[in-house]
């Protein structure tokens, strides 16, 4: 197994409530073990019409991130991942399937012809850690990059306006495990406001090394939260007999309010 693999999993082209999960995402080990092809997330009693698709080889490797409008059966967008014949990830790219029509403002299919997105260029260290990514348009202007460095593990994403070049985004994440995040910050501009969000947690594991409850609390000016307040949080997860996890628990307080989000997970093997 490759430990890299794992946080490199990033739902970034979904929609912002899939954003916060990179906890998800287990060993390829666990879904090679199990015959895992693929696994299907959706919300538990919310008016959404979505789910996300993870498919998987034969190895247990992520190849592709499926973003899906279940009231159509219909992809929205996919990311792509492509590996070389000694397992390291070469290419990760996304294509979007869905463009605004210029008469009725409304979106609609174009699966003959998915956007594609410039592929990102990796880059490794002398130990086969991945150090860089960088995406970068035709014209070479600089899109997103997001560096690594380890002992504690920790990613730092940049993203920049296609149209003028500037940083619109930055986010700075570090690890307590491989794909466990346990502090991340940062900000998002958006028509000359800046939004400024802290997400910091404890995280519990079980013998086998699963993680099993997420205590914490987060700030996002961006949330609405009356005087900004922080948001407590608490996040209990749930696996089968064979160590796949099945459910998400989230529990969260904020506005004077309990709010209670359950993502559910289901399997298809190979």
């Amino acid at each position: 197994m490759k430990p890299i693999n794992l946080f490199l999993i990033i739902i970034s082209f979904s929609s912002k409530a899939f954003a916060q999960y990179r906890e998800i995402n287990q060993a390829d080990s666990i879904y090679r073990l199990n015959g895992v092809k693929a696994r299907i997330s959706m919300y538990e009693n919310m008016r959404m019409s979505t789910k996300m698709l993870e498919m998987y080889d034969r190895q247990g490797r992520h190849i592709e991130s499926i973003y899906t409008d279940t009231s159509k059966i219909n992809i929205v967008s996919k990311r792509i991942f492509e590996y070389d014949s000694t397992g390291r990830i070469v290419n990760e790219y996304d294509m979007s399937y869905y463009k605004k029509d210029s008469i009725t403002k409304k979106f609609r299919l174009i699966l003959d012809s998915p956007v594609v997105s410039p592929s990102y260029k990796i880059e490794y260290d002398s130990l086969n850690r991945i150090v860089k990514k960088i995406m970068k348009t035709e014209e070479g202007k600089i899109l997103n990059e997001v560096t690594y460095t380890y002992s504690p593990l920790t990613e730092k994403e940049k993203n920049w306006n296609r149209r003028d070049s500037t940083i619109f985004s930055e986010r700075e994440t570090i690890y307590e495990a491989a794909n466990i995040s346990k502090h991340s910050f940062g900000y998002n501009a958006y028509k000359n406001k800046t939004a400024y969000f802290d997400y910091s947690y404890e995280n519990i594991f079980d013998k086998a090394g699963r993680l099993i409850k997420r205590i914490g609390g987060k700030t996002d000016t961006s949330c609405g939260c009356v005087d900004k307040k922080a948001i407590t949080l608490k996040v209990d997860y749930q696996y089968n007999k064979n160590g796949l996890l099945i459910k998400r628990v989230e529990h969260s307080n904020y506005n004077n309010r309990s709010h209670q989000t359950t993502l559910l997970f289901d399997y298809k093997f190979w």
